[in-house]
């Protein structure tokens, strides 16, 4: 298993943050509702939910279609990926409404448990994507130059010295600490 910005590998098996998202929502969702006895109107409200994010992906990219009949087959062809759930979740909402009308209260626990399982590979993609934000140098280490300058009557040279002798120890500790892991190797 390995994560990367784009999916997570398994062996030969690339899921896309996004598609593993759906999928994790999908089992829960079918798990959940099955175990309040509506497990059959579920496999409708998924069916639903799916077509629509698959008919807003489409209608989004129909420029990228060669032609409307083209379109048309591609949103059956989920090879080729793409789903707008800003179109799919809400369809799906009320096709739950319409088809529970009754029992609809009763998937709310479901559907919402599903939502949040759901998230969880996206929140895993965002860590892995987002950018490293560069910290500013810390207050303390131009105070701490100031004290070798002031105490110490430290030259420019002397202060640098004293820097590069420490940062020198500093990555050298980190440094037998990779060296020490046998899963750094990869990357170090």
């Amino acid at each position: 298993m390995k994560l990367t910005p784009d999916a997570l590998l398994l062996g030969p098996l690339a899921l896309s943050w996004p598609n593993l998202a759906l999928l994790v929502g999908i089992l829960a969702f079918t798990w959940l509702a099955a175990r309040q006895g509506q497990e059959g109107k579920a496999w409708w409200v998924l069916l639903a939910t799916l077509l629509a994010a698959r008919m807003g992906y489409a209608v989004a990219h129909l420029s990228t279609w060669p032609s409307l009949g083209a379109a048309l087959l591609g949103i059956v062809d989920i090879r080729s990926g793409g789903w707008n759930w800003w179109v799919g979740l809400p369809v799906g909402a009320l096709a739950a409404i319409w088809l529970l009308r009754q029992e609809s209260p009763r998937l709310l626990v479901p559907g919402g448990a599903a939502l949040a399982l759901a998230l969880l590979p996206l929140g895993v993609q965002f860590s892995l994507t987002r950018p490293v934000q560069t910290p500013t140098p810390p207050e303390y280490a131009s105070r701490v130059l100031q004290y070798l300058e002031r105490e110490f009557r430290a030259t420019p040279e002397q202060r640098e010295a004293w820097i590069r002798h420490w940062l020198a120890l500093g990555f050298a500790a980190i440094e037998a600490l990779l060296a020490e892991n046998p899963s750094t190797g990869e990357f170090c």
